[in-house]
């Protein structure tokens, strides 16, 4: 009589198990069915966001890896080597491949100024088509005109220096702040007397410099990932019904 009350009570428990998991996979059902298409674009969305800023995010140009041009006595860089090239197409680099076409050659449309080490307290300044210098404590953008062919900067980094040991206090002197070959900080300076004398120059790149597309170009590829998305999403789905039902079933 015991053993027959513990198989009730074990039989009560599991069919309201299964009757709990019934009304909430109900209540789920009726949930999708109610907000289906909200339930669909958020997927496309979710997915279509990965794709676009980790499988797939914007690449950057650094301004090494762009032609120099000199032209009275200034270095630019030029503008004119954005197009899509056989030796792209067999690169197999898809995701530079993607990059140039999707931007129709125009991943020149900022430049931008990015401080990499900011745990340091070292200055990292810059000048952009000689104009004003600023301080980069994180990153700065500019436009660049469209019909722009080249572009200049200038950039300044962190360094330090050794002076030679034997250097006699009598040589040291009150140099006024014109002769400052650069300043790399209020009280620094650094004439080319000093620059002749070092001994030894340690330089400290704590920033880059490169070229990125505009907002409207990264909407146009976002939006191009999004339908993207939404196709191979489409073409999975019905490949697992031609499997499932055969060619013809809709």
């Amino acid at each position: 009589m015991e053993k027959m009350n513990l198989t009730n009570i074990k039989k009560f428990f599991i069919t309201m198990a299964y009757l709990l998991f019934m009304r909430v996979i109900n209540r789920l059902s009726n949930f999708y069915t109610r907000n289906a298409k909200i339930i669909r674009f958020s997927i496309i969305l979710i997915i279509a966001l990965w794709a676009n800023f980790y499988l797939i995010p914007d690449l950057k140009i650094p301004s090494n890896n762009l032609q120099k041009i000199e032209s009275d006595n200034t270095t630019y860089i030029g503008l004119g080597s954005f197009d899509l090239t056989p030796e792209d197409l067999t690169s197999g680099n898809f995701n530079s491949i993607f990059w140039k076409f999707i931007y129709l050659g125009g991943g020149r449309d900022k430049i931008c100024f990015e401080k990499t080490n900011l745990s340091n307290n070292n200055t990292f300044s810059a000048s952009y088509n000689n104009g004003d210098i600023f301080n980069i404590t994180n990153k700065k953008c500019f436009d660049i005109p469209k019909e722009a062919d080249k572009i200049t900067f200038q950039v300044s980094y962190g360094f330090s220096f050794t002076l030679p040991t034997n250097l006699s206090l009598s040589l040291r002197r009150v140099v006024n702040k014109s002769e400052c070959v650069w300043i790399t900080g209020n009280d620094t300076c650094i004439t080319q007397e000093g620059i002749d004398s070092a001994v030894t120059w340690v330089f400290h790149p704590d920033g880059e410099v490169y070229l990125e597309a505009n907002l409207f170009h990264k909407l146009v590829k976002f939006i191009f990932i999004f339908f993207s998305t939404g196709a191979l999403l489409w073409a999975f789905s019905r490949t697992i019904q031609i499997i499932l039902y055969g060619w013809f079933k809709q």
